[in-house]
C-alpha cells in the first residue's frame, strides 16, 4: 500500500534526523572531554566546558527520544496498529508556500478535531485544506500522518 510506504519513509527520515543530532552531540561532547583532559585551562574555561558537556548531553538525550519514538511508530506501522481517525482540519499557526511546488500551500502547527471523540490533535499532514474532513493514519509518537481519504 502506497500510504504505508509514505509513512515509513517519513518515520525513517525523522529517525535519521534524530540519530544525526545524537551523533553530532556525542562528537561535540567527546571533543570537549578530550580537550578538558589534554589541555590545562583556567577555571572559567573548565566551567564553560562543563556547560558544553551538559548542553550536548541534553541534545543527545533529545535525539534518542525522537529516534525511539520514530522506531516505535515504524514497528506499529509494520504490525498495522497505527491509529486512524476521522478529523476536521480546524486551525493552524502559519500558512506558507511549499519550496518544492509554488502552487502547493503548506501549514505549520496543524490542529485537527477528531470527529469521534471531539479531541484536538496536532498532526503533521501534507496536502490538506482548512475546514475539510479527512481520514488520517498517523504515528502516536511522532504525530506524522497521511491522508487516507477525503471525507
Amino acid at each position: 500500500m502506497i500510504v504505508k510506504d509514505i509513512l515509513k519513509i517519513k518515520f525513517s527520515s525523522r529517525r535519521r534526523y534524530a540519530l544525526f543530532i545524537f551523533l553530532a552531540a556525542c562528537v561535540v561532547c567527546g571533543f570537549t572531554i578530550f580537550d578538558m583532559n589534554v589541555n590545562t585551562n583556567d577555571q572559567s574555561m573548565v566551567v564553560f566546558n562543563w556547560i558544553i558537556i551538559g548542553v550536548t548531553g541534553l541534545l543527545a538525550l533529545f535525539g534518542v527520544y525522537i529516534a525511539v519514538g520514530a522506531t516505535l511508530d515504524i514497528g506499529a506501522l509494520k504490525k498495522d496498529k497505527l491509529p486512524v481517525i476521522n478529523a476536521l482540519f480546524t486551525k493552524y499557526n502559519r500558512r506558507g508556500i511549499s519550496p518544492k511546488d509554488n502552487k502547493e500551500i503548506v501549514y505549520t502547527g496543524q490542529v485537527f478535531l477528531d470527529l469521534d471523540t471531539n479531541e484536538e490533535k496536532m498532526i503533521i499532514v501534507t496536502n490538506v485544506e482548512i475546514n475539510k474532513k479527512y481520514k488520517i493514519m498517523y504515528g502516536k509518537h511522532t504525530n506524522i500522518g497521511v491522508v487516507l481519504q477525503k471525507l
